[in-house]
């Protein structure tokens, strides 16, 4: 799977460009603007996570809609 693949950034509407690996070996994408998906295992499981994030993305925006009401 390429970044081509990838879906929109739910937050800013553009494509995310980073893979990122954190010091405990798990992998995300970030987008530039500093939308994360959440983390796996390996980085074909970060690109599919990063695609099945509609009830991540759904939870974040409601804990930001209590913040900026």
């Amino acid at each position: 799977m390429s970044q081509t693949d990838l879906k929109a950034c739910p937050f800013c509407g553009n494509r995310p460009n980073d893979m990122v690996e954190n010091i405990m070996s798990a992998f995300y994408i970030e987008c530039d603007c500093g939308g994360m998906g959440p983390e796996a295992e390996s980085e074909e499981g970060a690109r599919i996570r990063w695609n099945k994030r509609s009830g991540f993305v759904t939870y974040v925006r409601s804990i930001l809609k209590r913040f900026w009401k």
